[in-house]
């Protein structure tokens, strides 16, 4: 199956600029991989309220996942135990639900090259 591929920096990037989740909802509709969720500052203040990106859209895809099996992709270096002390027990519930997750073991190849 084919997916489309979003930077986890780059959506928080957006809705800190645009001061706006709406522009979110365009990842709700199709398959994505969302790459090196984890890493990212996930709080951000939005018109006096905290907000987290990618529980949001975590939560929305997870809605339209029990609608229509719409597939998701994370990549990510957090093992999920990190991904549910990050996000919460609401989402990390959802992530064992929506996901397979898979362990690559194995050192890191970018060592060494800088």
């Amino acid at each position: 199956r084919k997916f489309k591929t979003a930077s986890v920096k780059d959506l928080i990037f957006k809705a800190m600029t645009s001061s706006s989740i709406a522009h979110l909802d365009q990842y709700t509709t199709d398959s994505f991989c969302f790459d090196d969720m984890g890493f990212e500052d996930n709080k951000y203040r939005l018109y006096g309220n905290t907000v987290s990106v990618m529980e949001y859209l975590l939560n929305s895809r997870y809605n339209t996942f029990q609608k229509t099996g719409l597939m998701t992709h994370i990549t990510s270096n957090l093992p999920p135990d990190h991904i549910v002390e990050k996000y919460g027990p609401r989402i990390g519930s959802r992530v064992h639900e929506m996901f397979n997750l898979v362990h690559l073991k194995g050192g890191d190849k970018r060592k060494g090259r800088f």
